[in-house]
């Protein structure tokens, strides 16, 4: 079965594991696109629902080619659909004090998401943009995060300085750093708890000077995705243009293109705790 016949079956299917309740619900189908996220997705939305769940089709693909059955995929796709969403109700996502200790940060590609940027409160990290998304629990302990754009800053009645602070304490809260190392390779992994997004845990105060400590000095950041880097000991010996062409050569070959970060390689000085391009560091 290809990705068209999977779409469709979906579609067909799913009123089978729905309750009546559902019945004259339609079905639909849109492409997400949002930092560090793309996928084909689909919705039932029954008569004067506001809102509706999005299915990654996508991933429930992946499944499907991976073993999992389609009893399994349509089951948990019932129960994604019929949570009791806070987006059905648009007051709900509206109110700052019930969305504020759900907010977290993400970083992404500020020139790749250039178009997203326009509508979305950011700020700037050399060649990254940092952004505030709201997180909301799933059945089975999954995620998503809805973005934080200019009109939902607006109803939120605040600044932008305290929605990016109130994210950053909430992300250190909920997506804590990990670092750690990897067998016997010269670098160490950043990332969060939940491995997810994990790439913005080098925006948390402390953590690139505590990984300095650990690693022994300045640092070299590699931005391997959206979900983690990897530091490395700042070495002068080391050839800058030759670790941006490997970044390079990764995220081409071994990252999807919606989770890659940047070709480039960053520089941490530990005294001046400040990161910068680590091309003309020495």
């Amino acid at each position: 079965m290809n990705f068209n016949e999977f779409r469709t079956m979906m579609a067909k299917e799913i009123f089978n594991v729905l309750p009546g309740s559902y019945r004259d619900a339609e079905v639909g189908f849109q492409e997400v696109k949002k930092p560090g996220c793309h996928y084909h997705a689909m919705t039932v939305s029954r008569k004067g629902q506001k809102a509706a769940a999005l299915l990654n089709l996508d991933r429930m693909y992946e499944e499907y080619e991976n073993g999992e059955s389609l009893e399994e995929i349509l089951k948990e796709s019932a129960e994604i659909l019929q949570y009791p969403f806070p987006l059905e109700e648009d007051d709900w996502i509206r109110d700052y004090s019930l969305m504020k200790d759900l907010l977290c940060l993400r970083i992404c590609n500020a020139q790749k998401e250039k178009e997203m940027l326009k509508e979305v409160p950011h700020r700037s990290f050399l060649d990254l943009a940092v952004t505030c998304h709201i997180l909301i629990s799933l059945p089975k302990g999954g995620r998503f995060n809805v973005t934080v754009n200019q009109a939902l800053l607006r109803d939120y009645q605040i600044s932008e300085e305290q929605l990016f602070a109130d994210a950053l304490k909430n992300s250190k809260e909920l997506m804590p750093a990990r670092l750690h190392g990897f067998g016997n390779a010269p670098f160490h992994v950043l990332t969060n708890a939940a491995r997810n997004g994990g790439a913005s845990s080098l925006l948390y105060p402390g953590v690139l000077k505590d990984a300095a400590e650990t690693l022994g000095g300045d640092l070299f950041i590699l931005p391997s995705s959206i979900h983690e880097v990897l530091l490395l000991k700042a070495d002068p010996e080391q050839n800058i243009d030759s670790m941006e062409e490997m970044v390079k050569e990764i995220n081409r070959t071994q990252v999807a293109a919606e989770d890659q970060l940047s070709d480039r390689v960053y520089y941490y000085d530990a005294e001046m705790d400040s990161v910068r391009f680590a091309k003309g560091w020495r």
